[in-house]
């Protein structure tokens, strides 16, 4: 004799779109590669946006942005 116990099932992917949300501070805005495993990249810390490079053996800050939302010269 089998016996089987009910679950309520657990929809998790509604459970993962209602979970709250913590504001995060840091963000990677875009990346492009340069090849040999080089790259540069904007990213984003708490409103402010810099320019910053990579190779397998080093990350650099580059520049930071001045206009983080690319307004200045909009016509």
């Amino acid at each position: 004799m089998a016996t089987s116990l009910q679950f309520p099932r657990l929809d998790w992917r509604r459970w993962w779109r209602a979970r709250p949300r913590r504001e995060r501070r840091l963000r990677l805005v875009e990346t492009l590669a340069l090849g040999e495993r080089r790259f540069v990249a904007v990213v984003s810390l708490d409103g402010r946006e810099y320019l910053v490079g990579g190779t397998p053996s080093s990350l650099a800050l580059l520049s930071e942005l001045e206009d983080p939302a690319g307004l200045a010269g909009a016509p």
